[in-house]
């Protein structure tokens, strides 16, 4: 009876260990989520398009600078109130040398299960040659871009180096799916039994196709070639909600 009691008692332990490092790990992604878009906000805000004015870069990012100096966000974050927003910035705005030194700061660094901050694409994939109507069409697209906004957020998207299918991780808005997804992935991490390559994000160049058809083309940082994603395998990236408030704009 009493070793009954002391196992039951160990698993009761075990498992609120198990939901305490789940919920630290949860917090240390919001964190890094949230200093990510800090660092890329100032460097969108330093860039040659935005000159310092808030006004020219994304909402979101305006929002993200605000909260990291400590400002009060306005309840109203439409469009129709960006001017709000801005003069909410300029308040607690820091020196040009104090953005120049936070956008230059490394990323933030990844939790010990190697699992990426940002909403997570994870994909399997093998190298593909890219036919010359491709590459021409690619160079269209690339040209067509260069004339629009610099997308510098980062999202992550996991690489393996398996041929064929790719599959979509999403996160749901709760703490409790979070979790949930997070024990479906280590299973079936272990049981791939593969070491995976995490790469970021770095901006989405072009789009094309419509519906289900619809193609991201993205730079990932750390690995040279640009490859053409699937709507579907950005979803919920900060990278494509900018791109999409850039094209709305």
């Amino acid at each position: 009876m009493m070793d009954d009691l002391q196992e039951e008692e160990c698993a009761a332990e075990a498992e609120s260990e198990a939901k305490r490092k789940k919920a630290e790990k949860i917090a240390c992604d919001r964190a890094s989520k949230a200093e990510d878009r800090v660092r890329n906000a100032c460097r969108k805000l330093l860039s040659g398009r935005a000159k310092g004015d808030a006004a020219r870069i994304a909402i979101a990012d305006v929002c993200a600078l605000i909260k990291w100096r400590g400002g009060s966000v306005p309840e109203n974050t439409s469009k129709s109130n960006k001017d709000a927003l801005v003069v909410a910035w300029e308040a607690v705005q820091p020196t040009m040398e104090e953005l120049r030194t936070k956008a230059a700061s490394a990323p933030a660094a990844s939790p010990a299960t190697g699992k990426s901050m940002n909403k997570q694409s994870s994909r399997k994939k093998k190298k593909k040659v890219v036919d010359s109507s491709d590459e021409e069409e690619d160079e269209e697209e690339e040209r067509s871009d260069d004339e629009e906004d610099e997308n510098d957020q980062q999202a992550t998207c996991n690489r393996e180096d398996d041929e064929g299918e790719r599959k979509d991780e999403n996160t749901d808005s709760d703490d409790s799916s979070d979790d949930d997804d997070d024990d479906d992935d280590d299973e079936a991490e272990a049981e791939e039994g593969e070491d995976e390559e995490t790469y970021d994000v770095k901006c989405i160049h072009a789009q094309r196709g419509k519906g289900k058809t619809l193609m991201y083309h993205v730079e990932w940082e750390g690995y040279e070639e640009r490859t053409w994603e699937p709507a579907a395998y950005l979803h919920g990236t900060i990278a494509l909600e900018e791109w999409n408030e850039n094209k709305e704009a």
